[in-house]
C-alpha cells in the first residue's frame, strides 16, 4: 500500500482526514514527483502541478502554501518507500552481533581488524539496511538538484515518516538493547534524525563513479556506518 503523504501546516479549509482530500493530496504528490524527472525543483509552478494532477491550481494551493512544501512532500513520499526495508531490520540483533565479535576477538587473542572500516562492527549491517541505501541512490538525479531550502524540509519530512515506522518497531520489542531509560517514541525519533541525514547525505554527496559495494562510498560503507550509530558497540571486556 503507498505512504500516504503526511498532512500538516496547511491552511484550515478542508477536513484533513477526509479520504477524498487525501487522495487529492497525493494525487497532487504524484504528478510533482513525475514533473520532477524532468523538471528543476526551483522552476516548478503550482499551473505545472495542477495541470499534470488535472486539478485546478486553485486546490493545489489549497493543500500547499509554497512550492518548498510541495516538493518536500512529493519526495518524501517517494523517499519513505525505500525505506520499506525498516519494517523488517533487526534492531534487536545488535547484542548477539556484540557478543558475537567479544568471542571471535577472544577466540584469536584480542581485536581483530573492522571489516567495514575502524569502528565499524565486524559483522555486515543487516541486509535491510544496505537495500536501502542501495535503493536511495537512485534519488540522486532530483535530489542534487534540491535548493537548501527544499532539502532541510524534505529530511524534516522523512524524519517524521520513519519515526512513525520505528516507534511502532521498537514498541514491539524490536529494539536495540541499552535504552531502557529512554521512551520508545524518543529513541525512535533520535535514531530516525541521524539516519535521514545519512541517507541524503549517501545520495547527494557521493562521489562521481562511486558506490560498488564494499567501497568507501558504497552501500554496504553507509549502511554499516548506519548500523554502528543505531547500535553502538560497548567497551568490550574480556571474556570468562
Amino acid at each position: 500500500m503507498p505512504v500516504q503523504p503526511p498532512v500538516r501546516n496547511l491552511r484550515p479549509v478542508a477536513n484533513t482526514a477526509d479520504p477524498r482530500y487525501r487522495r487529492t493530496r497525493a494525487q497532487i504528490c504524484a504528478a510533482t514527483r513525475r514533473l520532477l524527472d524532468t523538471t528543476d525543483a526551483g522552476r516548478l509552478t503550482f499551473a505545472q502541478v495542477a495541470a499534470a494532477a488535472d486539478v485546478n491550481r486553485s486546490t493545489v494551493h489549497q493543500h500547499y502554501a509554497s512550492r518548498h512544501e510541495l516538493v518536500a512532500d512529493a519526495l518524501a513520499t517517494d523517499l519513505a518507500e525505500i525505506t520499506r526495508p525498516l519494517s523488517d531490520c533487526p534492531f534487536d540483533r545488535a547484542d548477539a552481533d556484540f557478543r558475537g565479535d567479544a568471542h571471535r576477538d577472544h577466540d584469536h587473542g584480542g581485536d581483530q581488524p573492522d571489516a567495514f572500516g575502524p569502528g565499524l562492527p565486524d559483522a555486515p549491517p543487516p541486509a535491510e539496511l544496505v537495500q536501502m541505501f542501495i535503493a536511495a541512490r537512485q534519488q540522486r538525479t532530483v535530489l542534487e538538484r534540491l535548493s537548501g531550502t527544499d532539502r532541510d524540509l524534505l529530511a524534516a519530512r522523512l524524519t517524521d515518516l520513519v519515526a512513525e515506522q520505528l516507534t511502532e518497531r521498537f514498541r514491539s520489542g524490536a529494539r536495540p538493547a541499552g535504552f531502557a531509560a529512554v521512551t520508545p517514541a524518543a529513541h525512535a525519533r533520535y535514531v530516525a534524525g541521524g539516519l535521514v541525514q545519512l541517507l541524503l547525505r549517501a545520495i547527494v554527496a557521493e562521489p562521481s563513479g562511486a558506490g560498488t559495494a564494499g567501497d568507501d562510498h558504497g552501500p554496504e560503507r553507509a549502511a554499516a556506518e548506519a548500523w554502528a550509530l543505531i547500535a553502538p558497540r560497548r567497551v568490550r571486556q574480556p571474556l570468562s
